[in-house]
């Protein structure tokens, strides 16, 4: 939803929301959300404080927009109990999903421009040894682009199962 600032899904309560980067500031971070990344470039700052931006704007649908969301020993943003979610951002966007919907024990978000640089890097880390030897068969122009959804597809998947299963 990225011509949206906020969005949601209905059928699962599921609550989005989107942030430019470019209007993220990492002084706007609470204290153990500003450790996570005091080491980290002024990039990788303002990237980071848009994801949790993003998580607040979505949180506030369910009244908890005022919440700080640190990061686990394993990298996870730490949710408010009884919620799950999901953070992603690239250089220009972040993107949350956040629920309080029992039904659901995860959720997986990743965005990456369709364009992303040097996509055939990924390939041995997200593809399977039969997707890589169709791929390396294909003629399609778009392949770069075919590659990055790929990659989201899975790294969503990654996001949603991990918290759950480790």
């Amino acid at each position: 939803m990225l011509n949206s600032e906020f969005a949601g899904c209905p059928e699962f309560d599921i609550a989005m929301a989107m942030t430019p980067v470019a209007s993220a500031n990492a002084s706007e971070l609470y204290p153990l959300e500003r450790l996570a990344i005091a080491r980290a470039q002024p990039a990788r700052s303002r990237e980071f404080a848009a994801g949790r931006k993003a998580a607040r704007k979505a949180m506030s649908c369910y009244g908890l927009g005022d919440f700080e969301s640190p990061r686990s020993p394993d990298r996870y943003p730490v949710w408010p109990k009884g919620i799950v979610g999901s953070i992603s951002h690239s250089c220009d966007f972040a993107v949350a999903a956040v629920t309080k919907d029992k039904r659901l024990a995860g959720i997986g978000i990743d965005i990456e421009r369709p364009w992303i640089n040097n996509a055939r890097d990924i390939v041995e880390h997200v593809l399977t040894a039969r997707e890589i030897s169709i791929l390396e068969t294909s003629q399609d122009e778009h392949i770069e682009q075919h590659l990055a959804r790929i990659a989201c597809c899975k790294e969503a998947a990654y996001k949603a199962v991990y918290p759950i299963v480790g």
